[in-house]
Formats: C-alpha cells, sequence, structure tokens
C-alpha cells in the first residue's frame, strides 16, 4: 500500500482542511491511535519516555518489571470463585449490575440511533436562527459551530439552494455564461420588478429588454421603409436592414474613399498595384509571364507570340471552327487537338448541386448522338423549378398515359382524330361539374353528384336512342332503358305529406282528387292543363296579390300576413323591418337603399371573411379615432390599427405596445477609408466617379460604374505609364527600360498544348477531353453515359456512384440529426437547418432518404406516430439508404417520418 498524508484543520488560516507538512506534528487532542498496524519513527516518546531504543521482546529484560504471581492450576483454588469459572460458562448466565450494565451490541446501536449532532458533548446547540447555516469546527473552543461563511467544499449551487436572493453587485474580470430564455411573451416576469432586465422569447425568436414597466422588442417594427438591397455584378442580392451599414470595398488594384456628406469616390490604380503582378523592374524586351510557383505575373522573357490557342503547335482549329460549347478533343490519328461538341460526358465528371435561389434548372436528358452513341443534353424549354416544385414545357405528347395527381391545363388537350382517349375513369373529385359547353364557348349544361353520397352507383347507358317522349328508366341495378312516360301504371304511385299518411295507387287507373281546404279555392284549365291553388282570405290587413304582396305566416293559429312583411314578384324583393339570423345570410350584394347610416352592431367581434379580399370600391376605410389618452384604454391585438388623432397618424398593436407607422429608417454607408456616414429618411446617396471612372444612373435606379474610355478599361485605365499606341496581332506588352511598349514578338516558335507548364497530356488518344485534377491539366477518356435499355419518357438521374434510368422524376434527400430532438434533411425545397420539416409527396415521384447518422436515428416511415410502418413503395434501410416511390393508390396520404429510438423526431409525410 503506497503512503498517504493525513489530512488536518488549520486552525491558523480560518480552519481550512489542508495537508500535514512535512516537519509539523500531528496534535489529536487527548485522542490516542487504535488499530495501527506500524510506527515508522526515527523517535517515539511516551510520557517523556523514549523507546528509541527496540525492546527485545525478553521479559527479563525490562526494568521495574512487576511481580508475576503464580497462577493456580486449577480454578477452584480462586477464592471468590462462585462457580461460575467454569468450561461454558457466558454472560447470560452471570446476574448483571444496577449501574454498569453490559455494552452488548442491541444497546450500543439503539443509543447511536436515538443521538444527534446537537447531543453530542463538543456541538453547539441548534436553534431557529442555524437555519441554513453550515457547521465548522473551532480549534479554540475544540467545538463544532455553526456559521454562514462559505466553505471551501461550496460550490454557487450549493450556495442558491440556501438563499436565491442578493442586492449585491457581481463584479469579475471573467466572462459570464447564462441562459435566459423564456417559452413565451406571457412567461415573462413583472419588468417593472426587474427593470433593465434582458430576455430571448423562444416562440417569437426575439429579445427583449424591461422599460418603463413594459417588455420593448430589441427590433423596430412595422416601418414605412424597413430595408433595400445591394448587390455587384455578379446579380447576388443582400438585403440591408434598418440600422445595419454596407460598405463599398476596392477590389484588385482599385481603391475607394468617401466625404463627410457620404459621397464615394472609387479609383482605379497601377499595374503593380495587382496582388498577384510582381513590382519588381522588368528588363526591355521582356514581358509579363506567369509564375506558378510564386502564383503571380512576373516579368519574363517569352519565345514566340501567341494570341490564341490556335497558335499552339498540336492545336488545330481551322478544319472545325469552334462554336459555343465545343471542347478540345485530341485525334490520335492527324496528333492534334481540334474542337468538336461535347456530345458525351463521363459520369465520375459530372457534379451535381442544389441552386434553390434559381428560378429554373435545366433538366438534363438522353438523346441519340453521332456514331451510335448517346448524349446528355438539355433545352430551355424544359426546366424545373425547385421553388415552386413544377416542370415546365410547352407541349406533352404521350404515346400511352400521363400519370397525375393534379394536372393544370392552361392550353388544350388534344388527341387523334378529334378525340381525347382516357383508358380508365375519368375522376371529378370534390363535386365538381362535368361541364358540356355550346358552340360559343360561353354558356354550358352541367351535371354533378349530390355534396354527400351513400354509395357509388354507375349507369349503363342503353344501346340506340328512344322514341318520342320516352325516359330513362334504372332496373335498380345500374342499368339504363328506354320507357314511355306512362308505360306500367299511373302518373303518380306514392305520394308523401310530411305528418299525414301516404297517399298510395291503389289501381293502375287509380285518381288522385285534390280538396280544397279553409279559405282555399282550387281552379283548373283543362286546354292549359293546369291546377291554380288560391287562399280565399285569412288574417292580416292588405291584399295577398299585386305588386306588394303581404307574405303569408301563422299569426296566432290564423294564417295571414303584415303590411311590413311583403313581396314584390316584379323587383323580386322580400321588405321587412328586422332580420335576425341566427345562422348565416347567404347574398352576392347587400346594400342599403334608404337615407340614413346603416349600422351593423354585435356583442363581439365581427368577421368578414373572404375567401380572397375585402373591396372598399370607391369609397374610403374610416378607422376608429382615438387621441392618445383613448388608445391607453384599448386592450388591443396583434394587427389592430386605428387613428391616433393626436399623433395624426395610423399606429398598431405589435402583441405589446401601440406602434406608428412612420418610424424613422436609418443606415450608413462607407468606402475604403472605413469612414462611415449615417444617411437618414428622405436624404440620398450619390456615386461619383474618380480618376479614370465615370457613373451612371437609369430610371430603375440601377448605377453603371464604367472606366473611362468607354465601357472597358484602356491602357491608361490599368497603367498610367503604358504606351498609348495600339497593339496589331500578336503583339505583347514589353518593358523597354523605363516603361510597358506594345511590340512585335516576332521570332514564332511551335508551342504544343503539352508545353504549357500546368498541361500533362504527353500521349492523349482519340477523343480525350482535358479535366483540371486539383494541380494540372491532364487527358482522360471519356466514358459517357450508358443506359442498356431506355425506355420511352425515362429520365436521368446519378444515384451517387453512377447515372441510371427513372420513368419518373427523382428527389433526393440527405438526412441528418439535431442532437436526440430531430431529423434535418439537405435536398430540394428544404431549408438544411429546419428541424423536423414537413414534407409534401407526389404520387408517381421516387423519393431517395440517405439517413447519415446510420444506427443512432433509424429513419422510419410510418402510418402514425409511434404506429405501423407504411411499406407500399418503400424499399432500402432505415438506418442507410431508403427509396420510397409513391402510388398512386396509397391505403394512406397521411403519413410521419419517425427515429425508431427518438419519438420526439418526428415530421409529417403528405401525399397528394
Amino acid at each position: 500500500m503506497a503512503n498517504r498524508i493525513p489530512l488536518i484543520v488549520d486552525t491558523l488560516d480560518d480552519n481550512k482542511i489542508k495537508e500535514l507538512p512535512a516537519g509539523d506534528n500531528l496534535d489529536l487532542g487527548n485522542a490516542g491511535l487504535t488499530n495501527v498496524g506500524s510506527v515508522n519513527a526515527t523517535d517515539v516518546t511516551i510520557n517523556g519516555v523514549s523507546f528509541n531504543n527496540p525492546f527485545s521482546g525478553n521479559y527479563n529484560d525490562l526494568t521495574n518489571k512487576p511481580i508475576i504471581p503464580v497462577v493456580p492450576s486449577a480454578i477452584s483454588a480462586f477464592a471468590n470463585d462462585s462457580g461460575y469459572l467454569v468450561f461454558g460458562t457466558d454472560t447470560d448466565s452471570i446476574p448483571e449490575g444496577l449501574t454498569n450494565l453490559y455494552h452488548s451490541t442491541a444497546r450500543v446501536d439503539a443509543r447511536i440511533q436515538s443521538a444527534n449532532l446537537s447531543s453530542l458533548g463538543n456541538v453547539d446547540a441548534v436553534t431557529s436562527a442555524d437555519d441554513g447555516k453550515v457547521v465548522y469546527y473551532n480549534h479554540e473552543t475544540q467545538t463544532f459551530k455553526f456559521t454562514n461563511v462559505v466553505t471551501e467544499s461550496d460550490n454557487l449551487q450549493s450556495i442558491l439552494t440556501r438563499g436565491n436572493t442578493s442586492d449585491k453587485d457581481i463584479i469579475t474580470t471573467g466572462k459570464v455564461y447564462y441562459q435566459n430564455v423564456w417559452a413565451t411573451i406571457d412567461d415573462l416576469p413583472s419588468p417593472s420588478t426587474y427593470h433593465g432586465m434582458f430576455v430571448h422569447v423562444h416562440s417569437t425568436g426575439k429579445a427583449y429588454y424591461s422599460h418603463a414597466g413594459e417588455w420593448k422588442v430589441l427590433q423596430n417594427e412595422g416601418e414605412n421603409f424597413t430595408s433595400f438591397s445591394v448587390g455587384a455584378d455578379d446579380s447576388t442580392l443582400r438585403s440591408i436592414g434598418n440600422g445595419e451599414s454596407f460598405k463599398i470595398s476596392g477590389g484588385t488594384g482599385i481603391s475607394t474613399s468617401s466625404t463627410a456628406e457620404g459621397d464615394i469616390t472609387i479609383t482605379l490604380g497601377n499595374l503593380t498595384d495587382l496582388a498577384n503582378v510582381s513590382a519588381g523592374a522588368p528588363s526591355n524586351g521582356q514581358a509579363l509571364v506567369w509564375n506558378n510557383a510564386q502564383t503571380r505575373w512576373e516579368p519574363g522573357n517569352v519565345a514566340g507570340g501567341i494570341s490564341d490557342i490556335g497558335d499552339l503547335g498540336d492545336v488545330d482549329v481551322t478544319v472545325t471552327t469552334p462554336v459555343d460549347n465545343y471542347v478540345l478533343s485530341w485525334d490520335n490519328g492527324n496528333s492534334y487537338w481540334r474542337p468538336r461538341a461535347l456530345n458525351n460526358l463521363d459520369a465520375s465528371t459530372v457534379t451535381t448541386q442544389l441552386d434553390s435561389t434559381a428560378a429554373n434548372h435545366y433538366i438534363p436528358f438522353v438523346a441519340a448522338g453521332s456514331a451510335s452513341q448517346q448524349a446528355l443534353r438539355t433545352d430551355a424549354g424544359i426546366t424545373y423549378n425547385p421553388s415552386t416544385n413544377v416542370i415546365s414545357l410547352n407541349t406533352i405528347v404521350a404515346t400511352t398515359e400521363i400519370q397525375t395527381s393534379g394536372l393544370a391545363v392552361t392550353g388544350n388537350i388534344t388527341g387523334t382524330a378529334s378525340e381525347v382517349n382516357f383508358a380508365d375513369a375519368v375522376r371529378l373529385t370534390s363535386g365538381k361539374e362535368l361541364r358540356l359547353y355550346d358552340t360559343a364557348n360561353v354558356k354550358y349544361n352541367a351535371f354533378k353528384s349530390p355534396a354527400a353520397l351513400t354509395t357509388s352507383v354507375s349507369w349503363t347507358l342503353p344501346d340506340g336512342d328512344g322514341t318520342t317522349n320516352q325516359i330513362l328508366k334504372t332496373d335498380g341495378s345500374g342499368n339504363l332503358a328506354w320507357t314511355d312516360n306512362n308505360a306500367g301504371g299511373n302518373s303518380f304511385s306514392t305520394i308523401i305529406v310530411s305528418g299525414q299518411n301516404n297517399v298510395v295507387a291503389d289501381t293502375a287507373n287509380d285518381s288522385l282528387t285534390l280538396v280544397a281546404g279553409t279559405n282555399v279555392t282550387i281552379t283548373t284549365n283543362d286546354s292549359t292543363d293546369t291546377i291554380t291553388i288560391n287562399a280565399s282570405g285569412g288574417g292580416g290587413g292588405g291584399t295577398p296579390g299585386g305588386s306588394d304582396t303581404q307574405v303569408q305566416f301563422n299569426d296566432g293559429g290564423t294564417f295571414g300576413g303584415d303590411s311590413d312583411l311583403t313581396y314584390n314578384k316584379t323587383t323580386n324583393t322580400l321588405t321587412g323591418v328586422n332580420l335576425i339570423a341566427t345562422g348565416k345570410i347567404e347574398a352576392p350584394e347587400i346594400f342599403s337603399s334608404s337615407t340614413g347610416i346603416p349600422t351593423i352592431t354585435s356583442a363581439s367581434n365581427i368577421i368578414l371573411d373572404a375567401a380572397n379580399a375585402v373591396v372598399l370600391q370607391k369609397t374610403v376605410l374610416r378607422l376608429g379615432s382615438y387621441d392618445t389618452n383613448g388608445l391607453a384604454t384599448l386592450t388591443g391585438q396583434a394587427g389592430d390599427v386605428v387613428y391616433n388623432s393626436s399623433e395624426k397618424q395610423m399606429q398598431f398593436w405589435d402583441g405589446t405596445a401601440w406602434k406608428s407607422s412612420s418610424d424613422t429608417f436609418r443606415f450608413s454607408v462607407g468606402a475604403d477609408d472605413s469612414t462611415l456616414r449615417e444617411v437618414s429618411n428622405q436624404e440620398s446617396i450619390k456615386f461619383i466617379g474618380g480618376t479614370n471612372v465615370t457613373t451612371s444612373s437609369d430610371a430603375e435606379g440601377n448605377i453603371t460604374i464604367t472606366a473611362s474610355g468607354g465601357g472597358s478599361y484602356g491602357n491608361s485605365d490599368v497603367d498610367t505609364h503604358l504606351n498609348q499606341s495600339n497593339p496589331t496581332s500578336g503583339y505583347v506588352l514589353s518593358w523597354n527600360g523605363s516603361d510597358y511598349a506594345w511590340v512585335d514578338n516576332a521570332t514564332a516558335v511551335s508551342v504544343a498544348l503539352n508545353d504549357i507548364s500546368n498541361v500533362t497530356a504527353p500521349s492523349p488518344s482519340t477523343n480525350d477531353y482535358l479535366k483540371w485534377n486539383g494541380s494540372a491539366w491532364v487527358n482522360d477518356a471519356i466514358s459517357g453515359i450508358s443506359i442498356s435499355s431506355p425506355n420511352a419518357g425515362d429520365m436521368v438521374y446519378y444515384n451517387g456512384t453512377a447515372w441510371t434510368a427513372t420513368q419518373g422524376p427523382v428527389y433526393y434527400y440527405t438526412v441528418s440529426s439535431n442532437g436526440s430532438s430531430a431529423y434535418r434533411f439537405a435536398g430540394p425545397g428544404v431549408g438544411a437547418s429546419t428541424d423536423n420539416p414537413n414534407l409534401t409527396l407526389y404520387k408517381g415521384a421516387t423519393y431517395v432518404f440517405n439517413n447519415t447518422t446510420g444506427s443512432g436515428h433509424p429513419f422510419a416511415i410510418r402510418v402514425s406516430s409511434g404506429g405501423a410502418s407504411f411499406t407500399e413503395g418503400v424499399s432500402g434501410s432505415t438506418t442507410g439508404t431508403q427509396t420510397f416511390t409513391v402510388p398512386h393508390e396509397p391505403s394512406d396520404t397521411t403519413l410521419v417520418y419517425q427515429c425508431t429510438i427518438h419519438g420526439g423526431m418526428v415530421g409529417n409525410l403528405t401525399i397528394v
């Protein structure tokens, strides 16, 4: 066992617990050592007696040794023996005394259990004032006491459990890390109690601070001018928000400066100002030569003049003139690099990258190439928009079928012989109509199903047309047939009157008799085949006929009318005094024709719920007007808008306070000198050209910065020391000892493409192409895309290792995780940092989910959260790559994806 150093209480240093220093004594304070195995010491002294000399162990070597009495050989020799000192005697047979009781195990355990800390002789008594205090040892009194002093064993957690409020300042030269996140605004404490407190509210994603008895958001909202965008030639626009700044920085050879008024000057420098041009002085006749090792242009000697790639000795551009998208290909038979169309691609050299900011992507397809080869091509008329998930093309010609879950047609659907053939049923969903238009395509006849059906029925039309006045009838099994209107019986069979007995035809020639009741007359006209039923009287004044006919109603048991409730058949108008609707009123137009101000009142809110917009036509919208004091009495909801007559402007409720809509927007501008000037609302920014730079703008506000001399850089724009004469073909820039000048490099030499320092292509083969391998251009063969047995309408996609054909669109997602709380997806239409996004899947499409988390978060497709797996069209591994081809008739269209280990990693999959 290794040596140990004892821990002691240092009474000279605030009773701290320390290791016993070397050379110090161990004060046991009247205590002793027990169960000591061995003592190693240079000197042991007990009660002043040194035991430095070891004892031999022989009793006779002791000094002042006592006389040892002779022990009797028999127990009976003891005079006080009462018979107890015999073999087998134990304490159970020996009577116990009255005061000195046996210390049995049970008695010791009971005494220990009944004792407490304050009952110990060296521990102070405990009072109610000692709550939260700690115990420490006082060496002076040699007792344990209670104190509020924090000990070395305390930490911040243990201190706060004894009390977490203080009016003291926390001062530190280190860093303070803390979380102060609240779920909602309603969870925040009183801003008056915690004035100056800063918090983050997770539900709004904003920061707030408490001031003047309310929580204020740390950004201005609802401003008329919230941001603007800036960009450059790369067409990338960035939004500049309120309070932000943007800086115009000079690039290579360009510097910028600004004035106190915010004017910005852009100036071009010298050629040697360029970062990749050496500032060393050239010699006469030298030109700028690229030094690949130094990654810069340096003065150097050029053997011959090369103006374009056709000047290279092993490049021939005379047989075939290159056009857009041509590549250099090695012709082994003629030992030349020659231009040709790129009609095949090596799958390993094609890199796909999603650009969700682009409105349209071109869709590649396989087309027939030369020499029975295949080519990967695109067409400007076939595009894909990843933001809307829409494929756009002018015409679809399908030789077999088109499968879609929702087809929006803006043109015409045509077929052969002026017919459109449908191989399966035509489905009109959600109670939509089948419309048959007239030749003018204005009026139509339509058929549609009722709002709710109890069963599905198909009717089979009869063969051929019927005769005059025949009608269609069903046999109850879905078969329709032509029949006479009166064939088979009466013109009526059963007449049902609610609350009365049914009137049933007894025979084929049975008659129906109409009987006039009280205040009712019935007249017939056999020439016009009409029956007229009139009310012959009743309660209520006014006349039951005429332009304003009183509406009849049950008036206390008598059928009558009232002059305040009339109907005008000519104008189709119902006139009344009061209208109370417990449900809803449906009308294409509601207006007031009388004088005065019509008023709509409600005990709560009035909701205008329009499918598109609530339009105020040829009138103004007059908002409620309140002064500042009146606004203070209102209880607003987010989005409420009123007019503040004190401020003379509209204000809206942002959830915490009434905000004005005309707050000031400010931003700052600057240049390379880092001087920023704030530009306030209604101020202007002017771009001023500097040396050899001019600026212009158009009516749209676009600003053009141009070097002097037209739309391109002139010699003097690049370097003020350049010769100003115009060069001719084959001329190079050469240093003549004092300046760069254009000179004729007449010494022509044959330079091959392989002679270029960063090109390694010593023995190219026919159809080879150049590719960059990270350090040099090298030749490589084009293997192309090869689909063994493509079918009509196939598309091509890259599965990670090779190009393969598919009969529908393929969407590829890389699945990762945010800890154990959420999945994240990288792919079309979804943000890579969105937790558990909801995905919409299209019938007929294929979705590939590459689960990069592996077995840590198995990716399962289920019918519900925690439910059974959905297996229709699903293949692959939940811990690797999983493919889901969505069927057109799935058993369920509302699915979820979920981690089989962490149930909270779940999101919705909706099939449409």
